[in-house]
């Protein structure tokens, strides 16, 4: 047992002839120098530690650390750790696999599609699952530690120095603020809750305006609150796309119910057909889109379903009374005035409940409540 309740289990190889050595890597505020180096015509990196006086034991106690945690990872997500050994030019080092890449925010920067985003999320979630299936909680889950390799565009998780599991003694402690959950950051009982946590500012990171519920359960202050694992947090995600593609095919069936309505008014002169009996058609075929929209509230967002009525609305009445002419005719005149009730009546409302300023509680009160008893029964669905 070392002095700082680290086991030291592993014993180290002797070096095997590396070559053309080069620093990659150096931890400002960590311990590691990373080093990338040639063998047999292949790459690999080494992992080493800073000459500190008076601290390389300690950061050698904590490589060892991290190589017996790293050697136990299989998955294809995670770069491949090979041996320990004592390498004449860097010392105590971890060999690991070479990852030719770059890391995920520089990645994002290449505005990589939603689909390339979804598959880079889920190779995350892969990786990390693996690591708790043995027991590990990584602790330093950020963009950085996050490399999408430049052949296919696969994620490969590193850095295992923060990581811990119940084996050791003394507890590994470190990371950044900016991806830590509370208790990491406070000193307090760390679990795999952490690193859900940090699952979840990493998710932000890759769809900033998507997944709202599930990001904000996975940074619940009480980790007891957030997903109890990667499999649960997995399953919400699914679910959250099912209820998007829904909420996306109802507005395009309301965009093209409402061109149909549009295509099936008239725009008749005055001439033509007789005004009241206009006015009498605009009127049901307009109440029968509002029935019609209002039954697709169980799929779709009360806001869209106001902004594409009222202003398919807009567009129908407007032709046909750009249809009636002379603009100073007594037709026109009378079908504006005559619209004026009806306006009221049904755009006004839709206009404040687009605008957020009155919402659906315009709406008289044997409408409102079967409406409202929709919608929240959708955004509870869309927030599980």
């Amino acid at each position: 047992m070392s002095t700082s309740g680290v086991p030291e289990q592993s014993k180290p190889q002797e070096s095997r002839g590396f070559t053309d050595y080069s620093v990659i890597y150096e931890s400002k505020n960590g311990y590691s120098i990373l080093y990338k180096v040639q063998k047999n015509g292949k790459w690999f990196a080494l992992k080493g530690v800073k000459n500190e006086p008076g601290a390389k034991a300690k950061y050698e106690s904590i490589l060892r650390r991290e190589f017996d945690l790293h050697k136990n990872v299989t998955s294809i997500y995670c770069a491949e750790c090979y041996e320990l050994i004592n390498d004449p030019n860097v010392g105590l080092c971890i060999v690991m696999q070479y990852v030719d890449g770059i890391t995920l925010n520089e990645w994002l920067k290449q505005r990589p599609s939603a689909t390339e985003k979804s598959r880079v999320l889920n190779e995350l979630l892969e990786a990390i699952g693996e690591l708790h299936l043995k027991q590990i909680i990584h602790q330093d889950i950020k963009p950085s530690n996050i490399i999408i390799t430049n052949n296919g565009h696969h994620i490969k998780l590193i850095d295992y120095g923060l990581s811990d599991n119940d084996a050791y003694i003394q507890k590994g402690r470190g990371c950044t603020n900016k991806y830590a959950s509370p208790e990491l950051i406070n000193g307090g009982p760390v679990t795999f809750a952490s690193d859900i946590w940090s699952l979840g500012c990493v998710i932000n990171e890759i769809f900033p305006h998507r997944y709202r519920c599930v990001k904000a359960r996975c940074q619940r202050k009480e980790p007891s609150k957030r997903y109890s694992s990667v499999g649960e947090l997995s399953k919400a995600l699914r679910r959250n796309d099912v209820a998007r593609k829904a909420c996306a095919w109802a507005a395009l069936i309301m965009v093209v119910t409402g061109a149909l309505v549009y295509s099936m008014i008239p725009h008749p002169t005055a001439k033509d057909i007789a005004f009241r009996e206009l006015v009498e058609e605009a009127h049901i075929k307009y109440d029968s889109c509002y029935t019609i929209c209002a039954t697709a509230l169980d799929t779709c967002k009360y806001r869209e379903f106001c902004i594409i009525y009222k202003v398919d609305f807009s567009k129908s009445t407007d032709s046909i009374r750009q249809a009636m002419q002379p603009a100073d005719s007594v037709e026109r005149i009378l079908f504006y005035n005559d619209y004026i009730e009806y306006h009221k009546a049904h755009y006004l409302i839709l206009e404040d409940m687009s605008s957020g300023k009155v919402s659906i509680y315009s709406l008289p009160r044997e409408q409102m409540l079967p409406l409202h008893e929709r919608f929240n029964k959708h955004s509870q669905a869309l927030c599980r």
